[in-house]
């Protein structure tokens, strides 16, 4: 592993870990409570911060090598570690109560694997996008020796 492999790695995994903590953290605070309003403000604030954070390490990551593409790495780290942590939560949760807790149908078989599907890649989606998208601001960012 080269050194600017494991600096992206190291920023994706330092910023995506804590906001899967977050986010399940706040699942569980959400059905503890049985509360839809926090499960609805998790939602959205959650999808902020998936493109946030990936971005934030992203930055990080290219300055730190200067290279833009370990800032698409730090991302999708980032993502993965979310996605990861979400499949697991998922695996243990009853699949119909965070839809009886918003006062929805919950949803057949298929449709709750699609749905599952679906979300996961649109973390791994946001987190390379953010993180992408700060290697391009964290390569422009690095300090640079001045010119003679």
């Amino acid at each position: 592993m080269t050194p600017k492999l494991y600096t992206a790695l190291k920023w994706g995994a330092l910023l995506g870990g804590p906001l899967a903590i977050f986010e399940t953290f706040g699942a569980l605070l959400a059905l503890r409570l049985n509360s839809g309003l926090i499960l609805w403000i998790l939602a959205w604030g959650s999808s902020f911060l998936e493109i946030l954070l990936p971005l934030i390490a992203g930055l990080l990551a290219a300055r730190a090598t200067s290279e833009r593409s370990s800032g698409l790495i730090a991302g999708f780290t980032a993502g993965l570690i979310v996605a990861i942590v979400n499949m697991i939560g998922e695996t243990f949760m009853p699949s119909d109560t965070l839809f009886l807790l918003q006062g929805q149908v919950p949803l057949a078989g298929n449709d709750l694997v699609a749905s599952a599907i679906f979300a996961r890649l649109m973390t791994l989606g946001l987190g390379a996008w953010g993180g992408w998208l700060g290697g391009r601001l964290g390569q422009f960012t690095r300090s640079r020796p001045p010119h003679p």
